[in-house]
């Protein structure tokens, strides 16, 4: 993958960040998430649906109630979400975006309340790891990994072998050749947070973890997916919002740059498009969202 050029288009109406999101039929999909007002955090249920060809932002039908920071991903042409955060109390719930029609899925509850964990798709099923467990002075870091099964609804969620180490939360997931990779996030340290530089692999066939080398940098809230058998990464937190954009070679462990984008930008999701990356919102700044909307086409596409 060579260096992404990136540029902006129509920016969202409603800037925000801890959304959940995905591509469903060649549209960028914005589902709920937060933003400040002065000093108070507000959710939203908007959803809104980025068309890249008209470069036209469209709304879709809300979400039952504000909802953020849950883990979503895209299966068989729609948007899961599972858990996330609603008026700062964590939840436990699933639910299902298809035909543009909203539906709880009963039975997937997850086992226990989560918000700032991962979920990812991996050979016909959906993998949830890490996150918090709860908010405030209760809240405590997961490293458990739960798999549930989307074409059998009513069965609940598996425990599988919990990621080796500390919990972990905004850290990013993808997966590769039918592997699941998780990199970066952030650990509890103390009675604050700190950033990680770890990568772990799952092998879904063998329900096993295995740690690789670190990173060279230790980075939250970025965005990973897999592309063309690598791993890209976007934006994050390190001690600063960041505008850089790796890939992650494998099975080197290679962090290599491959450009940077117009803005630094942490907790957004960017998904891929047909041949494009896009993105919105996002944090830019305490208690300030991104308005932004930006793509980057594939290189050798």
């Amino acid at each position: 993958m060579g260096k992404l050029n990136w540029r902006e288009r129509a920016p969202i109406s409603v800037p925000r960040s801890g959304f959940m999101a995905g591509a469903i039929s060649g549209k960028y999909v914005v589902a709920g998430g937060s933003f400040w007002v002065g000093k108070q955090k507000h959710w939203t249920s908007e959803v809104e649906a980025f068309d890249p060809v008209s470069n036209t932002w469209t709304k879709w039908r809300p979400l039952p109630e504000p909802r953020s920071d849950a883990a979503s991903v895209v299966f068989d042409h729609a948007l899961y979400f599972f858990g996330g955060i609603i008026d700062g109390h964590a939840r436990g719930d699933a639910w299902e975006l298809r035909n543009q029609e909203w539906k709880a899925v009963h039975g997937a509850e997850l086992p226990e309340h989560r918000f700032y964990a991962a979920a990812v798709a991996c050979r016909g099923l959906i993998y949830l790891v890490g996150g918090l467990s709860d908010t405030g002075k209760n809240a405590e870091m997961s490293n458990a990994l739960w798999v549930w099964n989307p074409r059998q609804p009513a069965k609940p969620w598996e425990v599988l072998s919990p990621m080796p180490g500390h919990g972990l939360m905004a850290h990013a997931v993808a997966t590769v050749e039918g592997k699941i990779y998780v990199l970066g996030g952030a650990r509890k340290d103390g009675k604050g947070i700190a950033n990680v530089q770890t990568v772990f692999k799952f092998d879904p066939e063998t329900a096993s973890w295995t740690r690789l080398g670190d990173l060279p940098i230790a980075r939250r809230c970025w965005s990973g997916m897999g592309v063309d058998g690598k791993i890209l990464l976007i934006g994050g937190y390190s001690t600063t919002y960041e505008r850089d954009v790796f890939t992650y070679d494998l099975p080197s462990g290679h962090l290599l740059n491959c450009g940077l984008m117009p803005h630094g930008i942490c907790a957004a999701q960017f998904v891929r498009v047909g041949d494009c990356i896009i993105g919105t919102g996002g944090e830019v700044g305490e208690g300030v969202r991104g308005k932004w909307t930006i793509e980057a086409r594939l290189s050798g596409n």
